[in-house]
């Protein structure tokens, strides 16, 4: 599936949540603030995107470790850590 740039995915409901603003961009991820349409409540929204150059052994190992990792972190609660609240994948990018 076909990705879509930082700034055509601001508006657009992905999952629970409407797109408001894009914040910034790293190697492998894209950072947004969007609403979530039911709490009405705004949310740093993270998506990941793999290299096309990776090796499927690769998207393997990296997809594996994003699940486990983002499992564990949703059960957090510290003043210094961000909550995560959920995770998965919307247009083909892990969130």
């Amino acid at each position: 599936m076909q990705t879509k740039t930082e700034d055509q995915l601001v508006g657009h409901v992905l999952g629970q949540y409407r797109v408001e603003r894009f914040v910034g961009r790293g190697r492998l991820q894209s950072v947004y603030l969007a609403r979530h349409q039911t709490l009405q409540r705004v949310d740093a929204l993270t998506l990941y995107s793999l290299p096309e150059q990776f090796s499927n052994e690769a998207r393997t190992l990296f997809l594996t470790r994003f699940r486990k990792e983002a499992s564990s972190i949703t059960t957090l609660d510290h003043p210094h850590i961000l909550p995560v609240y959920t995770y998965g994948e919307v247009l083909g990018s892990h969130t």
